[in-house]
Order: C-alpha cells, then sequence, then structure tokens
C-alpha cells in the first residue's frame, strides 16, 4: 500500500475511483430527478393549457347553441302572441270565451238529459 493515497489498492478496487463512480452515480441521480420534475412541469403546464381552450371553445359552442335555442323560442313566442292577439281581437271568439260557463252548463243538461 502507498502511503501517498493517489492510488490504494485494497481488494482490487481504487478508493479514488471508486469515490468517482460514487459522484458519478449521484449526478445521473440529481439529472434523472431533474428531468422527471422538469416533464411533470411541462405535463402540468401543456395539460392546463389544454384545459383552458378545450375550455373556451366549449363556452363558445354553448353560447352558439343558446343563441340558436333561444332565437327559435322568441321566433315561437311570437307567432303564439300574433295567434292569440287575433284570437282576443275577434269579437265572436270574445263573446264566446264570455260565454263559455254557461255552453258547458248546457252540454252537460243535454248528456243528462240524454241518459235518462
Amino acid at each position: 500500500m502507498q502511503k501517498n493515497g493517489a492510488e490504494d489498492w485494497t481488494l482490487g478496487i481504487n478508493k479514488d475511483r471508486g469515490m468517482a463512480l460514487k459522484f458519478q452515480s449521484k449526478m445521473r441521480l440529481v439529472y434523472i430527478v431533474l428531468g422527471i420534475m422538469s416533464s411533470f412541469i411541462l405535463g402540468y403546464l401543456y395539460y392546463s393549457t389544454s384545459m383552458d381552450k378545450i375550455y373556451r371553445h366549449e363556452m363558445s359552442s354553448l353560447t352558439v347553441s343558446v343563441e340558436q335555442l333561444k332565437n327559435q323560442y322568441d321566433e315561437m313566442i311570437e307567432t303564439m302572441k300574433d295567434v292569440s292577439y287575433y284570437l282576443l281581437s275577434d269579437p265572436d271568439i270574445m263573446h264566446n270565451f264570455w260565454n263559455f260557463p254557461d255552453v258547458s252548463q248546457q252540454a252537460v243538461s243535454k248528456i243528462q238529459h240524454r241518459k235518462l
């Protein structure tokens, strides 16, 4: 064995080289951990931006669908208003509406008379 410690061969292992392997192993481990952490961070950033884009796209699609349904229902209500205004403006129909209970009473009495 040499006293200067540059190469100390014990059982065929160079202690300086053994230290170098430990340092290389530590460096590999650090690079692996940094690589995994950076891939997680980049993956999260990609996921969050993708989800934001998907959310904005779905909201715009829903906005268009809601606007179409609103227009469709507004048009349907407008036609119903037109028909109801027409019916309410007709004096004969209004007279029948006001006399409807009398007409129904007469119909009930006719039905009861037929049963007898």
